[in-house]
C-alpha cells in the first residue's frame, strides 16, 4: 500500500503545509453563525443532494438482494439515524429495528458510558435487541455517525 505522502499533488502538499503551521486557538477565525447566515456565508444542502448521496452509497456497496435480512440499529444518542432511515430502505433492506432508547440525540449519553459503537458495553442494548428479535446484523455509528461498530449472529 502507497505512503499517503507519496500521493499528495504539488499544490495538496503546499495546502497540508500551510495548515500544519496554523494554530487552531489563534489563526482560525471565528464568525457569528447568524452573520455567516446573513452574508451568504452558509450554504444548507438540498434533500437533493442527500438523495444522491445515498444512492452513491448504496452503489458503493454493491448490495445485493437482501431478502429477509433483519438489521438492528443503533445512533448511540447521535445523529445518524436521519442517514440510516434513508440508506437502508435505499439498500433494499426493510427489515430495521431502531433501538428505542438511544434513537434520539442526546449530549448527555444517558444509557452509555462511552459511546463508541467499536465499544461492546456501547452495543449492549443493540446486541440485546438484536436477540429479542433474531436479527442477522447490528450496526451502531457514534455521535456524528463518521465511525460504526457491527456485529453479527452466528448461527449454531
Amino acid at each position: 500500500m502507497p505512503n499517503t505522502e507519496d500521493t499528495l499533488s504539488g499544490r495538496e502538499r503546499a495546502m497540508l503545509n500551510c495548515i500544519g503551521k496554523l494554530d487552531p486557538f489563534k489563526d482560525v477565525k471565528r464568525m457569528d453563525y447568524e452573520k455567516c447566515w446573513t452574508e451568504g456565508l452558509i450554504v444548507e444542502i438540498s434533500e437533493e443532494i442527500d438523495r444522491v448521496y445515498y444512492e452513491r452509497m448504496v452503489v458503493l456497496c454493491r448490495t445485493e438482494s437482501t431478502g429477509d435480512l433483519e438489521v438492528v440499529y443503533t445512533p448511540l444518542h447521535g445523529t445518524g439515524l436521519r442517514t440510516a432511515e434513508k440508506v437502508f430502505p435505499a439498500a433494499r433492506i426493510k427489515n430495521i429495528f431502531i433501538v428505542e432508547g438511544q434513537r434520539t440525540p442526546d449530549n448527555l449519553l444517558p444509557t452509555v458510558n462511552s459511546p463508541n459503537p467499536e465499544d461492546p458495553d456501547a452495543m449492549k442494548m443493540a446486541i440485546a435487541l438484536a436477540g429479542r428479535v433474531e436479527a442477522d446484523i447490528t450496526v451502531g455509528t457514534d455521535l456524528d455517525a463518521d465511525r460504526m461498530g457491527a456485529a453479527h449472529r452466528i448461527i449454531s
